[in-house]
């Protein structure tokens, strides 16, 4: 286990935490979600959706989304010279073997006559877990696709603000555990190295929308947030003499948080409603989007597509 104060606050957090009171989790165990499996280059995109599951979640589940949590923690990127911090610096296959969940198949055939395999491994639960995780909004994976040769390359895993949130801790408390390694190497001087080199075979972070997301959560975590909203504020009321108490200036930087982060509000309606239309006919979504045009001529997304989704279920039963 990593000496840091940070990993050993949320150790201590999961063994007592109960994924049954987690807010993001429910909801994704009650209305299902999606995650974005691949980008193309016009800006489509192919999602991978999570079908709503009865609330209560297997202990196997859940021993899994702990042991996973410990294994990403112990091995996050806390520094703040880092392009973006809270990155894990293990690819997923080696958080599965941390967790002694990789499992390597025997090399040999297939059935009696069937095809010879190699040993390939497996690691399906941690994927499960990550894939939950994922859709819960409380970790973001970046993937890419290598087109030459046919397969994905590895992944890149970062920590949302709203995990630490669904674990029990406030903002400023997330500020105070992340800033506890940075204050580490600046007191020894320690240059930074990033852990794990940046590869060919690694996902390249190349998309505006998402660097933007990144940069945002990087500001939140060093507190720069903060330092804006309350000269935003005093510059708007007038008050820069007026000082401030702690829990008023983390509820401003939450606001100034929840405005930059709706941004991208609108891009993850986007990503829900034509993720949900994949199950019906085609024919059948262009006439209810028309139909809504017409009645609604004036009505824009995200109810645009509450309203087209309602009409949907109203024509199939």
């Amino acid at each position: 286990m990593v000496d840091l104060a940070v990993v050993q606050r949320i150790q201590g957090i999961l063994k007592k935490f109960n994924w049954h009171k987690s807010d993001a989790m429910m909801d994704l165990r009650r209305n299902g979600g999606s995650i974005v499996m691949r980008t193309y280059q016009d800006g489509s995109k192919r999602f991978k959706s999570l079908p709503p599951r009865r609330l209560s979640i297997r202990s196997e589940r859940e021993e899994t989304l702990n042991e996973l949590l410990k294994a990403i923690f112990n091995t996050v990127e806390y520094s703040s010279e880092a392009n973006h911090v809270l990155e894990c610096m293990a690819s997923v296959e080696e958080l599965a073997k941390m967790i002694g969940q990789l499992h390597q198949y025997e090399p040999g055939y297939d059935g009696e006559n069937g095809q010879y395999r190699h040993g390939r491994k497996s690691y399906d639960p941690v994927l499960g877990a990550l894939h939950d995780l994922e859709a819960a909004k409380l970790i973001l994976v970046v993937r890419e696709f290598d087109k030459e040769a046919k397969q994905y390359k590895a992944s890149r895993v970062f920590l949302c603000p709203l995990l630490f949130k669904e674990l029990g801790l406030s903002g400023s408390d997330t500020k105070k555990l992340v800033s506890t390694k940075q204050r580490y190497d600046a007191k020894r001087k320690k240059v930074y190295k990033r852990s794990r080199p940046l590869t060919d075979n690694m996902a390249n972070i190349n998309n505006s929308a998402l660097e933007s997301v990144l940069h945002l959560h990087k500001r939140w975590y060093n507190g720069e947030l903060e330092a804006e909203a309350i000269e935003a504020k005093k510059q708007a009321m007038k008050w820069s003499d007026q000082k401030l108490s702690p829990e008023s200036i983390e509820h401003i930087a939450a606001d100034l948080f929840n405005q930059l982060e709706g941004a991208s509000a609108l891009e993850i309606a986007k990503r829900d409603y034509y993720s949900w239309c994949q199950q019906y006919p085609r024919y059948m979504i262009l006439s209810a989007e028309q139909s809504v045009k017409q009645d609604s001529p004036d009505i824009s997304p995200p109810e645009f597509y509450d309203l087209v989704k309602s009409k949907i279920k109203q024509t199939s039963h």
